[in-house]
Formats: C-alpha cells, structure tokens, sequence
C-alpha cells in the first residue's frame, strides 16, 4: 500500500489534489493511504515520528525555507517529492532536493489530471522492490507487495505471498537464504511480530487480541515481545 502525504495552507488546491487523486484510483487502480497536513509544523512532526511516505506534494510557499523537504529527503531517499506554488518556477536551492515536479496553483482540472497521473506513475515506479527467491534450480522474482509474510526456514526463510497470487500455482515453496533479521534491515515494510515469522506490514488488516489479521485473511500470533513496536508501525502507515 502506498502512502501519499499533501501539505499545504491551501484548504482549496489540497481538496482538488484529493479529488483527483481519489479518481485516478478508479483507473490505476493501486492501494494508497493519504493523509493531509494544513501546517509546517504538523508535517514536520509526522516526518519525525517515522510516517511511511511514497509521495509527498508540497506547498512551496508554505516550506518557503524547505525545512520540511529537508528532512523529508533525509529519510525518504527514494520518494518522490513535487512541490506546488503560485510561482511557475524553481529556484536553485529547491533543485538540490530532487523534486520530480512543480505545478501551479493556476492549473487547469484536466491539466492537472494528467500531471497526477504521470505522478502516480512515477511513484509507483520508485517504490517497486523485489525479493528474489529460489528453489532447487529456479529464481523467481516476487514483488515485496505480493508477501504476506515470511517464517523461519531451515537454511534461511520461506515467502508466503497471497494464496490468490498466480504464482502459487507453481506448487514450490519460495525460499531465500537471507535471515529474519536480514530482510527487516533490507526491507522497512516487514517487521517482527513473532520470533518465528516477519509480516508484510502493508498487507495487515488489523489486529484483534493477539492475532494479526492479513490481507489474504490468514491469521497470526503476535508475541508480547513485539506487540508495542508492531503497533506504533501499524497506526502510522
């Protein structure tokens, strides 16, 4: 699931934004939480407490010293990041944070569709990451969002990706020689619930008592030991 964030005074231009991105769903179709933001100071706090972020849109006018873009970059590397303003051009101290895009306040709806939509595009782009996993003498590539989570195995873990997934019907069981451990550090979207398993935090339902519910309905213990890191991740996505 991605996560986009809109910040801005403008209580207008944000609600468009919204609209338009709401639309667009109907045609990419992709999974996205949003979350919008009416003050530097609100950002900035949200940023500091670890909110997950795929995309942010940004008033410039509002983060004229980039304070915010700032410390977005720092811990959002691969992000994308597009600013909005009254002005219809950049100057040189917004450029060393590479954003992908500036619109202005005076677009037109259509205009701005497609801009959105080339956005989304990118977005997504950015934020697709693989795990390679093997078998005898296979390689499959899985999509990190097709992982609902991934247990202990022998020598090294096993993926258990949704049970819908087309790739099941090859009937082998996806392995990779990397540990729990390793894949969390490699991979900020899993997380430990259990000493045994890591879940796939962007595939969670929600969690009743000590079961973690996942997309695909399967259900799954969580240790006390995790429980309040696990929580604190789940309600910031």
């Amino acid at each position: 699931m991605y996560s986009i964030l809109i910040s801005g005074n403008s209580e207008e231009f944000n609600t468009l934004l919204k609209n338009v991105i709401n639309n667009l769903n109907e045609i990419i179709k992709y999974n996205y939480t949003l979350h919008t933001f009416d003050s530097k100071s609100s950002l900035l706090s949200a940023i500091k407490e670890g909110i997950r972020c795929n995309l942010l849109i940004i008033d410039l006018d509002m983060d004229n010293d980039c304070e915010c873009v700032s410390l977005f970059r720092t811990k959002y590397d691969n992000s994308v990041l597009v600013f909005y303003s009254e002005k219809n051009i950049l100057e040189a101290h917004n450029l060393k944070y590479n954003p992908y895009r500036l619109i202005t306040k005076t677009i037109s709806r259509n205009k701005l569709e497609l801009e959105i939509f080339d956005i989304i595009n990118e977005m997504m782009r950015h934020s697709k990451k693989n795990i390679y996993a093997h078998y005898r003498s296979n390689i499959i590539r899985l999509d990190l969002n097709e992982i609902i989570y991934i247990e202990n195995a022998k020598r090294g873990s096993r993926i258990i990706i949704d049970l819908e997934n087309e790739k099941n019907k090859l009937k082998i069981p996806f392995l990779t020689n990397k540990k729990l451990m390793d894949l969390t550090t490699e991979y900020s979207e899993l997380i430990f619930i259990h000493n045994s398993y890591i879940v796939n935090i962007n595939n969670v339902m929600g969690v009743i008592n000590n079961d973690v519910i996942m997309k695909d309905k399967t259900m799954l213990s969580m240790s006390r030991k995790y429980r309040k890191q696990f929580i604190e991740k789940f309600e910031m996505r």
